[in-house]
């Protein structure tokens, strides 16, 4: 198992119904389709642990590295600013996590909505060129790496993770990983993502929501980062959003649109730095 974090416990959850529903914690449940908050929690850490030096990771030593996995044995990959990690959990499970920009606010100040290009594994489908790109620059290693994790033993589960930046370079990960048309088939346990930008338009965003992959983005109230690049230059969220409140003591399991006017999508401006840096308890970019 990947962490003793992750107990036979249950947790109360608010939905948008109102109601409640209880959530089961072992994250190995088989086409677990339920968010489970332990388990975001515990991809939460593995995606903190991207920020970290490429020596500390490989070294698995640093704080978020111990908090994810003690026993976690990865191979770190940079390519023009990126970095990421793919390795392998007790049980051989397989994790690949995806850091954000080193430096946020810069990031954000810079980011520029208008650069698109065309994702060739769908007709009509858009995505943002910086995205896409930075994700171009790691493929080959990430997936050369989890193609040989996999044939290792192809049981193991596969999990994809990032934040900010990396939350939407996770994302193009599992569209290329997974099981739907024109992907390589593998089985994604699971995608979590924290702070996740759009990365794509309408036509991307239902391509990437086909297929056997069960992906959870969540949101943390004012967040600003998933308010980028805006709806009305074409961008369009993947589903399915989870979105905490201010406190993050409380979360909305929202609408399979990725545009649930309930959730991130309520509040008209935000302009929260402080809500992208913390995520489900935790600080991100935090190493």
């Amino acid at each position: 198992m990947l962490s003793s974090v992750l107990l036979a416990t249950s947790l109360v959850a608010n939905v948008p119904n109102g109601t409640a529903t209880v959530v089961e914690t072992d994250y190995r449940t088989p086409n677990a389709t339920t968010y489970n908050p332990d388990r975001a929690l515990l991809f939460a850490h593995f995606a903190n642990a991207a920020y970290c030096s490429s020596s500390s990771i490989a070294s698995w030593d640093c704080a978020p590295c111990k908090a994810a996995d003690p026993n976690f044995q990865p191979k770190v990959f940079q390519a023009k600013g990126m970095q990421s990690f793919v390795g392998r959990a007790p049980g051989n499970d397989i994790v690949v996590s995806f850091r954000g920009s080193d430096n946020i606010k810069n990031w954000i100040d810079n980011l520029d909505f208008h650069k698109t290009k065309e994702y060739p594994k769908c007709n009509g489908c858009r995505v943002h060129a910086g995205f896409y790109d930075a994700w171009l620059a790691v493929k080959a290693d990430v997936v050369a790496e989890v193609t040989r994790l996999h044939e290792a033993d192809v049981s193991a589960k596969i999990f994809v993770t990032g934040h900010s930046l990396g939350a939407a370079v996770a994302t193009h990960c599992a569209a290329e990983l997974g099981a739907s048309s024109h992907s390589l088939g593998f089985p994604i346990a699971g995608v979590y993502t924290y702070g996740q930008p759009r990365v794509g338009n309408a036509h991307f965003a239902a391509f990437y929501n086909t297929g056997t992959r069960v992906s959870w983005r969540v949101t943390h109230w004012r967040d600003i980062v998933p308010h980028l690049p805006p709806d009305a230059l074409g961008f369009h969220h993947t589903s399915t959003e989870i979105f905490y409140t201010e406190d993050q003591q409380k979360y909305t399991v929202c609408d399979n649109s990725g545009e649930d006017r309930h959730c991130s999508d309520q509040f008209m401006v935000d302009s929260s730095v402080d809500d992208h840096l913390s995520y489900v308890g935790i600080p991100i970019a935090d190493c």
